[in-house]
């Protein structure tokens, strides 16, 4: 038998609490740099942006954004109730 286990045991038979060890955390590495694009039209975020008006209709839209041309919105595309399939 392992010793854990007799001491497990013997706790038990105690009604004595076990002491409980914390995790150990693992080391990561740092994550690489982000790559800043070059160029327009290289590099595209698609965003989901959902909000319900005053007289309780929902709208979303589908957001396009280009990385280059930071705060230009390609297009948007909006819709009073979408689905994933529109």
């Amino acid at each position: 038998m392992n010793g854990t286990f007799i001491v497990r045991r013997i706790y038990c038979e105690l009604e004595l609490n076990l002491r409980i060890r914390p995790k150990k955390r693992l080391k990561r590495d740092k994550p690489d740099a982000l790559a800043v694009p070059d160029i327009a039209n290289h590099t595209w975020s698609m965003d989901f942006m959902a909000d319900q008006l005053a007289d309780g209709r929902s709208i979303r839209t589908l957001n396009v954004l280009d990385h280059c041309t930071a705060g230009y919105c390609v297009a948007i595309s909006r819709e009073w109730t979408s689905t994933a399939r529109d």
